[in-house]
């Protein structure tokens, strides 16, 4: 309301989007929204403490998004479809965040239940329900050194690089 957050600039122009973006690190406007009407969200219900920005983003997403249709009958109502029309939009259906949601709600209430209260991530829940599936722990090698080395760069911390190029020594004595 005072917009404090306009004396983080020495410069013009002192907008929100800038502040979010330059100050905070975001990226994606409308998800940071979300999450900032989940964290909303979240106080209202009695959450206090830190929590992740993805768990107040689930917890919206929970609250606002219906369970989707019967498998198989999406809508609910076949009297107004055409043949081989699901009736789902591209935004209700398959990978989308919101379908996940609305999934786990028709499947799962007891782990969409979780998710609202901040207990469980939308994520952790489909792959625990079987709408999702858990990433898998493999990656690709960079083709070459330099590139191998700004990953492990950015992945590890210095000691355990130095743990890792000692583990390497060691091999090579063998």
């Amino acid at each position: 309301e005072n917009k404090a957050w306009e004396l983080y600039f020495k410069d013009e122009p002192k907008t929100w989007e800038r502040f979010l973006t330059e100050a905070l690190g975001v990226i994606d406007i409308e998800d940071t929204l979300a999450i900032l009407k989940g964290v909303e969200l979240a106080i209202e219900s009695g959450m206090t403490g830190p929590s992740p920005s993805t768990i107040a983003r689930d917890q919206l997403l929970i609250k606002t998004t219906p369970a989707v249709g019967k498998p198989g009958n999406p809508t609910g109502n076949n009297q107004y479809q055409r043949k081989g029309d699901s009736g789902n939009s591209s935004s209700s259906r398959g990978n989308s965040i919101t379908y996940q949601a609305g999934r786990l709600k028709r499947d799962r209430p007891d782990l969409a239940k979780e998710v609202e209260i901040g207990n469980m991530s939308l994520r952790r829940a489909t792959n625990e329900a079987g709408i999702t599936k858990p990433p898998t722990k493999q990656w690709r090698v960079p083709a070459d050194l330099n590139s191998l080395a700004t990953y492990v760069n950015k992945k590890f911390t210095p000691d355990q690089i130095d743990q890792f190029i000692n583990i390497i020594r060691e091999k090579q004595s063998i």
